[in-house]
Formats: C-alpha cells, structure tokens, sequence
C-alpha cells in the first residue's frame, strides 16, 4: 500500500484558448495532496508552457504529456481521466477538473476526512457539492439540468474508473456507484462562466 494519502490529479489540454482557470484549478487543490498529476494533452496554444511554470512554481505538481484521440467524442475525457488516476501513488485520488476551483480550505476538509475514512472499506470516496456559475460570475444554475453534486475523492486500488464524459466515478467491470459519504465541501464550476468566444472555441475543438 503506498505511504502517501492523497495524490491530486487533473487533465488539460488548450487551456488557453478555452479560457481555463489552470493554476487557480490545481492551486486549490495542492493543499490537501501529498502530490499531483497533470496530464496534459498536446495542444494548440501555450498550455504545455503554462503547465511547466505551475510544476516550477508548485513542487508537488508533475507533469504527464498525453495526445487526445478527439475521435472518441466526449469520452476522451474519461480517457484522459483514467491515464492520470492510473499515475496516482497514494491511497485516494482527490480529481478536479480544469474549470472548478475548491472552496478555500476545502482540500485541506477532504484530506482530514479521508484520514477518517481510510481504515474504513466501506467508504469508497467522498462527494463534493456544486455551485455553477452561468453566463457570468453573478448567476448561479439550480435548475434540475445542474448536478448538485459529484464524486471528486475515491479510493484507488478498488478498480475505479472515469466514465462518460468524466463527470463522475464508477467502480469495477460492472461500473456499479461508489460507496460514497458527502464531504460539505462545495466546488465551484466556471465552464459555463466563460466568454463567448472561450465558449465558441469549444465547440470548435469538440
């Protein structure tokens, strides 16, 4: 079993263009990891740059160079996902994509929480709850369209899995639900937050 507790791990790929918030993403993390992963696709713009000043600047980031087979449609997310939880060395994997943002102190809540979980096998991962914001930073969507909330720490060595388009987790051949316990820490989501053109560039690139 390895020594460390937590890994942090995330995927990227034309950060820029998109208009991703990259070091806020991984920075709210950093906290409560022992280390992170970022695995970051070729792209079209600075992003490989980007990634390399955040691995200078934050020592517990590594880098893992990837290439997106955008055949696959929205499931090179999981993909993409699956590639950088298998490079996690810790007990759990605490996932944050490139456009959310963990409350302040909320990795430092998941950490103490899986400490409290990690002898407990029943406890598979933890949920967070969402806040998204929409069309701006001064409109937040609670209809029934936004999931209110999402696996974002699971136990590796279990055989969990991304799935779909990476919103979530699923758990062995089955893909049954992770046996979850929800954390109280809230996740901010900015993907529909972004300009238009950010917005426009996306559905370009999809």
């Amino acid at each position: 079993m390895p020594d460390a507790l937590v890994a942090g791990c995330s995927i990227i790929r034309n950060a820029t263009i998109l208009d991703f918030p990259l070091e806020a993403s991984v920075r709210s993390v950093l906290p409560g990891v022992d280390d992170f992963v970022l695995a970051v696709g070729a792209s079209e713009d600075d992003t490989r740059e980007r990634a390399e000043r955040l691995a200078h600047d934050e020592p517990k980031v590594r880098l893992l160079d990837t290439v997106w087979d955008t055949t696959q449609g929205a499931t090179v997310l999981s993909t993409q996902t699956n590639l950088a939880l298998a490079a996690c060395q810790a007990r759990w994997a605490l996932y944050i994509q490139a456009d959310e943002v963990l409350a302040d102190g909320g990795a430092l809540e998941l950490r103490r929480q899986l400490q409290q979980a990690d002898a407990d096998a029943r406890v598979e991962g933890l949920v967070v709850d969402y806040r998204h914001f929409y069309g701006g930073f001064d409109m937040i969507g609670v209809s029934r369209q936004w999931y209110r909330r999402e696996v974002r720490a699971i136990r590796l060595g279990i055989g969990g899995h991304s799935h779909g388009d990476a919103q979530g987790f699923r758990v062995g051949t089955e893909d049954r639900r992770v046996r979850c316990r929800r954390s109280g820490v809230t996740m901010f989501h900015y993907g529909w937050a972004r300009p238009t053109w950010a917005l426009q560039a996306k559905r370009r690139l999809d």
